[in-house]
């Protein structure tokens, strides 16, 4: 399964809810970085490797695809893995099956591969940025997460699980800052959005169980002055 959608749509989170709601519920979910280092690295650790097979590593490793094995990999930021990684995601997807690195022998795939990835995907591997094979085989089957722009409906839904998420003793949200959250920007998307509601919420006065507009405006403005963070992470 292939999750395209812009930064911060909840790309894991809706990775992590198949894998629980799947017979796969109580094997691992082994959470993957594809952009987080070198290719050879991260080769190596998807695929493990036999002792002395990797300079400066005198142990060997089982490998990410073993761990997951009965359970979910889940494979981050796809779209940023270097062409030697692609080559091998490639292969993997073609064949079923991996090698350690080191040994003389295939060993098969055993769990669920989800990738992730930003919604010019598609449009990078027309123009030969990404490999054609791979993508050709992610594409057969996607889910694309829309934008929190593309669906304001679901603002109310969202902010209310954020805030229920907070405890026992979570406010309620009024009409007001209901009204004020569905007319805002959120170019950085769910995770823009629930950092606002929390923020909110530490807002409130002692005592006070309904967060009213006044604190969703005083969050924008303490919100607005910090970076965004990097790591994508839903």
């Amino acid at each position: 399964l292939l999750i395209l959608g812009e930064d911060g749509t909840g790309k894991e989170r809706a990775a992590r809810a198949l894998h629980q709601l799947s017979p796969r519920r109580n094997g691992a979910f082994v959470y993957v970085d594809c952009a987080a280092m070198p290719a050879l690295a991260l080769i190596a650790d998807l695929s493990g490797y036999k002792r002395g097979a990797v300079p400066g590593q005198a142990a060997a490793r089982r490998g990410l695809l073993r761990e997951a094995a009965g359970g979910t990999l889940y494979l981050d930021r796809l779209d940023r893995v270097a062409p030697e990684a692609q080559v091998f995601l490639a292969r993997l997807l073609e064949t079923g099956t991996f090698r350690a690195l080191g040994s003389e022998r295939d060993s098969p795939v055993e769990a669920r591969l989800i990738f992730a990835a930003t919604p010019d995907l598609p449009a990078r591997a027309e123009t030969g940025a990404f490999l054609p094979g791979l993508s050709f085989a992610l594409l057969r089957n996607v889910w694309r997460l829309p934008a929190l722009r593309d669906r304001p409906e679901d603002i109310p839904t969202i902010a209310e699980a954020v805030l229920q998420g907070l405890g026992a003793d979570a406010p309620t949200l009024s009409t007001g800052a209901l009204a004020v959250l569905r007319v805002l920007d959120y170019p950085a998307n769910l995770r823009q959005l629930e950092a606002l509601v929390e923020r909110a919420a530490t807002l409130l006065p002692d005592g006070d169980r309904v967060l009213m507009a006044a604190q969703i405006e005083a969050a924008r403005g303490v919100h607005a002055a910090m970076p965004e963070p990097e790591a994508e992470g839903l």
